[in-house]
């Protein structure tokens, strides 16, 4: 298990440096709760269980009041039992559990990611292959940090790193509906995966823990769950 990542992540993601002691609960104001993700949403209040200890990493803008009910209203026995708050805690928030994903210790120095593309060009700057099987263009485009996969011309899938933060690269990964089931999805993340270790970006993979098919995709892909959070959600409009 690389704990390692883990650990250094917390300390900057979710502010354990600063932290204090609240009713035995590990109380952190990080001014990362304030930037928006993937540019759609706010996580304001993230709850984790970290190397055994009990942590709330809040919004610097909660007040007093607010972060005092945080701790009284976050039951970590029920977190540690999968159960999510009985009553509203933060309004306009949905609390969801996300599983937070690395890559295994094994994976960051292998050369198993090497061959991204089975026989890449450049074409305007970007890197395109063919799939001659589905007849499926993949390209890498530098600027947005994006593998595409194009069929005729159009976008039928991509993975992105959205955020990079403090080193680490969130990934998004999305394939059209008639197009799954096909492979695309894994070659995409393997392709992003490869890309981020040549320039120094550790992969990372925040999925709700309900989406068992993006749970899989990454599991095959060698990522493994190492924290499980849960995340009060904003969505921006």
């Amino acid at each position: 298990m690389n704990s390692s990542l883990l650990s250094t992540f917390n300390e900057e993601y979710l502010g354990l440096n600063e932290a204090c002691i609240c009713d035995g609960i590990r109380l952190c104001q990080c001014q990362y709760r304030d930037m928006p993700l993937n540019k759609k949403y706010f996580y304001p209040v993230i709850a984790a269980i970290c190397q055994g200890m009990n942590v709330i990493s809040c919004s610097p803008k909660l007040g007093r009041t607010q972060q005092r009910h945080l701790c009284d209203s976050i039951d970590f026995e029920g977190f540690r039992a999968g159960l999510l708050p009985g009553h509203c805690v933060l309004p306009d928030c949905e609390p969801v559990y996300m599983d937070r994903m690395f890559l295994a210790e094994r994976c960051m120095n292998s050369c198993e990611y090497g061959a991204k593309l089975d026989c890449p060009d450049e074409t305007d700057g970007k890197a395109a292959c063919c799939d001659k099987n589905h007849q499926i263009e993949y390209r890498y485009l530098d600027e947005y940090r994006k593998y595409i996969a194009l069929m005729n011309g159009d976008v039928i899938g991509y993975c992105k790193v959205s955020d990079v933060i403090a080193g680490y690269g969130n990934f998004v990964v999305f394939v059209d509906e008639a197009h799954r089931r096909k492979g695309i999805a894994q070659r995409l993340v393997r392709s992003m995966i490869q890309t981020c270790l040549e320039n120094k970006i550790t992969p990372m993979y925040l999925v709700r823990i309900t989406n068992l098919a993006s749970l899989s995709l990454a599991k095959k892909a060698g990522f493994q769950v190492l924290q499980r959070e849960l995340v009060f959600c904003h969505r921006i409009i």
